[in-house]
């Protein structure tokens, strides 16, 4: 199992521990501080010794073509320089019948709900970020507009498609607010 953009390892963790004894989860990160933290955190939950930990971007894998069962990039799609490259290199990373699953922060369809939606992102989520200190308003604020730059899900399948993963797929989560986005490689 192939996590890109793993962060502080959250979903490596799971994928780990839930995957076949024959199984083994590769994390990739940009920042080599995450990768730090994450197998700082693995290792406390016992299952450090089933993942791996890869300092690379995205958009260029340093692993061989078909190498993996699945790929996934959770909350981080936003963040890459192109969504079209990232899934291009986790869709040649994985083999033939895998999946490809994106999860992730999306608009949600609602006009009514997007009302409350957004300014609960552009007002009070900053505000009770400021509550505890200035750097996490700083930080917090910027998650609400790069999540009002989010893709919807649909775009996220459509970019799936056109790397030709086939039966893309866009399951939106908490009102839509996240979507998981999955295809299967042919």
């Amino acid at each position: 199992m192939l996590d890109v953009a793993t962060g502080t390892g959250l979903l490596a963790a799971d994928f780990a521990s839930v995957i076949s004894h024959d199984g083994f989860v590769v994390g990739v990160d940009l920042t080599l501080s995450m990768l730090k933290t994450a197998r700082w955190r693995l290792r406390a939950r016992n299952v450090g010794d089933r993942v791996d930990w890869v300092l690379a971007r995205a958009e260029n894998l340093p692993f061989r073509d078909d190498s993996f069962g699945s790929a996934s990039i959770s909350l981080a799609l936003r963040n890459v320089s192109s969504a079209q490259m990232t899934f291009r290199e986790m869709s040649r990373a994985t083999v033939p019948g895998g999946v490809v699953i994106s999860l992730d922060f999306a608009r949600p369809h609602s006009r009514l709900f997007q009302v409350f939606y957004y300014d609960y992102l552009l007002g009070l989520f900053p505000f009770f970020g400021r509550m505890v200190s200035e750097a996490w308003g700083k930080t917090l604020s910027y998650l609400g507009r790069s999540i009002l730059r989010a893709r919807t899900g649909e775009q996220i399948a459509n970019l799936l498609r056109e790397e030709g993963l086939v039966d893309a797929v866009s399951v939106p989560l908490t009102a839509g607010i996240v979507c998981a986005v999955y295809g299967i490689k042919r």
